[in-house]
């Protein structure tokens, strides 16, 4: 992230010991004449107004005011003695720099005179800024919220879906009857098995990436320029996005209006037609016995094998009358012999989930 400087703006300070209101660049209070304490911050105006005068700004770019540790008075940062003492400046303390004061405000701040003096100050203000008088708070009334009307269509439909999700939760915690189960006998009456193998072809087919992900073999569509990434500094092709200007105190009396900058990269992004392997067929055999085997393939030229599977299910007599397991382990499945004796646990919706020889 890149900070940009975009313009200065006028800061200000209230005299802690009349309150009055100066302008930043002001060292001594223009209502008792008492130098700004080093502990008294500057803080944002209510309307933020662009610096100018190119010497206030050059002033701002030196650093931060030097108090001086005899007399505490204020001076600028370029000074090597104090301008009310003469006192060497080194054992000074200059004034705290980088805090953010808010953000950047241009539009007008609504007035009121002072009942004192007849100044125009912002409403904002608790004291005039000239003579230091309290200024009243205007009084302000909240406006009345408008009552909102609630549609009845809206109550039927939230109470629907109260009692479909209701009803989908009791299904999911009450399905499986509390994950209970119960082992019964079964005898094996039969078996069957199916295995498959995938046959692959190369499949021309529609894709896009970004255009440095593209095969080169592939043939290339349209491109279109879209958001890539971001990067801090500035690349070629970015796009600069900056924030909302905000103001820092540059410990001078003179905020730095400031804006924070990323940079967008946008790239090509493109359609292409690129070949590759995919599903063109599959060789299935099955049988009833306990002798399963593969496929016998004769691949074409262009064709290659993809994945293979397997499938077994040994069937029981049971109490509960015909029951199916299915399992993926040719070991399991071949030690189902017809007539074989088996302990089987099912669980609440009667399937079987384990199966164990007696």
């Amino acid at each position: 992230m890149v900070r940009k400087t975009v313009g200065y703006v006028n800061l200000v300070w209230y005299c802690p010991s009349c309150g009055v209101k100066n302008l930043g660049t002001q060292r001594t209070c223009q209502g008792c004449g008492k130098p700004q304490p080093d502990d008294v911050a500057f803080q944002k105006t209510e309307q933020d107004h662009e610096i100018t005068d190119e010497k206030v700004i050059e002033a701002a770019k030196k650093g931060a005011d030097i108090h001086c540790a005899y007399c505490g008075a204020r001076n600028p940062a370029d000074t090597k003695k104090c301008i009310q003492c003469g006192a060497d400046l080194s054992s000074g303390k200059k004034r705290q720099t980088g805090t953010v004061l808010g953000a950047v405000q241009t539009a007008e701040v609504p007035q009121r005179l002072c009942p004192n003096c007849k100044t125009p100050n912002p409403e904002t203000n608790q004291t005039c800024s000239k003579c230091g008088a309290p200024l009243e708070k205007l009084a302000q009334v909240a406006p009345a919220l408008p009552i909102k009307k609630v549609n009845p269509l809206w109550i039927i439909i939230g109470i629907i879906a109260g009692v479909a999700i209701c009803i989908f939760l009791s299904i999911v915690i009450f399905s499986d009857g509390g994950g209970k189960t119960e082992t019964i006998s079964g005898t094996v009456n039969s078996v069957h098995w199916e295995r498959s193998i995938a046959i692959l072809g190369l499949v021309q087919t529609e894709k896009s990436d970004w255009l440095d992900n593209i095969p080169q073999s592939a043939d290339l569509g349209t491109c279109t320029k879209e958001y890539h990434h971001t990067e801090d500094a500035p690349v070629e092709g970015s796009v600069e996005v900056c924030g909302t200007p905000y103001v820092v105190d540059t410990g001078s009396g003179v905020g730095e209006e400031v804006v924070d900058c990323v940079y967008e990269v946008y790239m090509d992004y493109c359609t292409y037609t690129d070949y590759e392997w995919s599903v063109i067929d599959t060789a299935v055999v099955n049988g009833n016995d306990l002798d399963p085997y593969w496929p016998d393939l004769s691949l074409d030229s262009g064709q290659q094998e993809g994945n293979r599977t397997e499938s077994y299910i040994c069937s029981f007599q049971t109490s509960q009358g015909k029951l199916d397991y299915q399992t993926n382990s040719y070991n399991e499945f071949n030690q189902c012999q017809i007539g074989s004796e088996w302990e089987l646990e099912i669980n609440s919706r009667g399937q079987i989930i384990r199966i164990t020889e007696k």
